[in-house]
């Protein structure tokens, strides 16, 4: 399998994918506003929304305070934990070769 045509093929299909999506709800979502209540709105659901974003904020984790200050390190953390099996193997690999 190519390797560099399936990660162009993942791109494009993820940048398609988020402007689809986008268009759709451009298009749909102000219909969708308009009915006082329709089988997939409801607007007590987006009044309680509304709430709990503003008691929360944006997001719920980013406001953790310990989330905050070591985000990087989180980041860090996942990169080196998916990054060490292909090491060890390289290291296993390269020290069976030198053993020989």
């Amino acid at each position: 399998m190519d390797v560099h045509g399936l990660f162009a093929l993942l791109v494009l299909a993820s940048f398609s994918g988020d402007n689809t999506n986008y268009w759709i709800g451009r298009y749909v979502g102000p219909c969708v506003f308009k009915r006082e209540r329709s089988r997939f709105f409801n607007p007590a659901h987006i009044e309680r929304t509304q709430r709990f974003y503003e008691k929360h904020g944006g997001y719920y984790f980013g406001n953790i305070p310990v989330v905050k200050y070591n985000l990087t390190l989180f980041i860090l953390g996942i990169i080196v934990v998916s990054i060490m099996p292909g090491n060890i193997e390289f290291m296993r690999r390269k020290l069976g070769n030198a053993k020989n």
